[in-house]
């Protein structure tokens, strides 16, 4: 807006916004202005509605006013929504969103499409199409099947059945006590630190042998005790500087958290937990250290640091605030990254369809990948592939194999054609599979055919 000569006015307050309304007898002030949803509460506005209500041509009446939403998959379908298209009840209004929803009393199309129009979307742009692009790369997840780790199946099944998602702390008292009650169960569970030291020593091995001196990591913990509870354990596993915990932190603490706000500061000469984290922050992405950012609710959104490639997964998380999460490693890096990892610590991915069921397939085709489901498909195309070159020798690269194999295709039309499919099918879950060490000791001997017919 500046490059065209117009400065967006920012309405920080109530009291800000009611007179931005009121001005001009009611008509609203001209230009762009920025202010956020909470604004408009019902009771504050109240008294203002009636008094436009009353004039014949204020701010509800008028056709020239456009909203832009963003961010429109959240607050737009309770109170403060209603309230604001109460008062620009005229208002042409657009919504941006990565993640679009359809349920009931939360539907994305049903709120910002106009039917008449024809098509719901002005634009789009989905996950597939920023994949071909090369904007965004695949993403892929392995779930950790080990009993005592994921959350068992009864609990799992009840935060999906959820309306509300994981609950912050300081939201808890004010959730209904039989939800609350359950869903803290939960978070006790995974709390526990013989269950988080057992977390962190994986952790802390997949760390070594498959990332470490390539790329960069986080660690989503339940919660913030959890964060604390995960640094004193990897500090057990790997140098203390390999990671750090980003949370905030309260004056009523427990403890335990309180007692580890403590030596951050004094670790870092008394400075600001703020100031602090930032630091933490930009260090990740510009130096050496950390390689490992603990956290629980920051940097699940809107975080870009292309270095990062695994998320290991220790929160149950679901709809938008999964899909936000997870997108937060499949960012491009020197093009050396070949994919984002998800490693599934509490067994969400086993119920990943219902976890996004909120989402049309469209919008979601090719957002993740099971590495357990591509590695069974990679070993039989590998099998159907090798059935096409029975007749020729395995594991030699000289130019006498490469002519035998042309031979075989060029010979037989219908076994080119199959060849071409399943060998574009077997190269993309290769290339899928990332730096993961498992597509060198997949069975069949990948790279022998991949590197034959590279050659």
């Amino acid at each position: 807006f500046l490059d065209i000569g117009i400065e967006p006015e920012r309405i920080a307050s109530i009291k800000e916004l009611k007179e931005a309304l009121a001005h001009d007898q009611g008509r609203g002030k001209r230009g762009i202005i920025i202010t956020l949803i909470h604004k408009f509460k019902p009771d504050e506005l109240e008294m203002l509605g009636k008094e436009l209500e009353q004039k014949k041509e204020t701010i509800l009446s008028r056709k020239n006013v456009i909203a832009f939403i963003d961010e429109g998959h959240r607050t737009q379908y309770g109170i403060l929504a209603a309230e604001m298209r109460r008062i620009l009840h005229n208002a042409f209004f657009f919504a941006f969103t990565g993640t679009p929803i359809a349920k009931r009393g939360k539907d994305t199309y049903d709120v910002f499409s106009y039917p008449k129009e024809g098509e719901s979307y002005l634009h789009k742009y989905f996950i597939r199409d920023s994949i071909r692009d090369g904007f965004t790369l695949p993403i892929i997840f392995q779930t950790k099947r080990e009993e005592h780790i994921n959350l068992d199946k009864e609990r799992l099944n009840y935060f999906i059945s959820q309306e509300l998602e994981e609950i912050p702390e300081e939201y808890r008292p004010d959730v209904e006590s039989k939800i609350r009650k359950k869903l803290d169960t939960i978070r006790v569970i995974l709390e526990d630190p013989d269950r988080i030291d057992f977390v962190a020593q994986d952790i802390a091995h997949h760390f070594k042998e498959n990332i470490d001196g390539k790329f960069k990591g986080m660690v989503v913990a339940v919660d913030r005790l959890a964060c604390i509870r995960f640094k004193r354990a990897l500090d057990e596993y790997l140098p203390k500087e390999y990671s750090e915990v980003v949370m905030t932190f309260n004056r009523n603490d427990r403890k335990e958290i309180l007692r580890y706000l403590e030596e951050v500061q004094k670790r870092h000469k008394g400075k600001e937990i703020e100031d602090i984290r930032k630091e933490i922050v930009e260090k990740f992405k510009e130096e050496e250290y950390p390689k490992l950012l603990i956290v629980t609710d920051m940097l699940l959104t809107g975080f870009d640091a292309p270095k990062l490639q695994v998320m290991y997964l220790y929160k149950p998380l679901k709809e938008h605030r999964l899909l936000q999460a997870i997108a937060r490693t499949n960012r491009p890096y020197k093009d050396v990254k070949e994919a984002g990892l998800i490693i599934d610590y509490v067994g969400i991915f086993d119920k990943f369809q219902e976890a996004i069921a909120i989402y049309s397939k469209e919008d979601i085709t090719d957002v993740a990948f099971n590495i357990d489901y591509e590695i069974k498909k990679f070993n039989k195309l590998i099998e159907e592939l090798e059935a096409i070159f029975i007749r020729i020798e395995k594991n030699k690269y000289d130019r006498k194999t490469f002519m035998d194999a042309i031979r075989v295709l060029s010979e037989d039309r219908k076994n080119a054609k199959l060849f071409l499919i399943k060998y574009r099918e077997l190269r993309r879950i290769f290339e899928l599979l990332g730096p993961n060490p498992i597509r060198i000791d997949l069975s069949g001997s990948p790279q022998s055919i991949i590197r034959t017919i590279d050659m």
